[in-house]
């Protein structure tokens, strides 16, 4: 099973503009994210982003072991 992205606690979370909605609201610092040149960025997130991301992660994981279920069937 994947890991959950960890929320931040309230005290990271600033006013600025969210990169998953494009609202001005509060954000925290999302997960570390390495770029093709090897510099290491974190993207601002609100609480509906990480709480949306959590939600992508466990479905992908659901659809991963559903298939490595139907490839112990066959």
């Amino acid at each position: 099973m994947t890991t959950p992205i960890a929320t931040p606690s309230p005290a990271a979370f600033v006013l600025g503009r969210c990169h998953c909605c494009q609202r001005p609201t509060l954000v925290a610092p999302g997960p570390v994210i390495t770029t093709a040149g090897g510099l290491r960025i974190t993207i601002p997130w609100c609480l509906a982003g990480f709480e949306r991301a959590n939600r992508m992660l466990h479905r992908a994981a659901l659809l991963a072991a559903r298939a490595a279920e139907r490839n112990l069937l066959t």
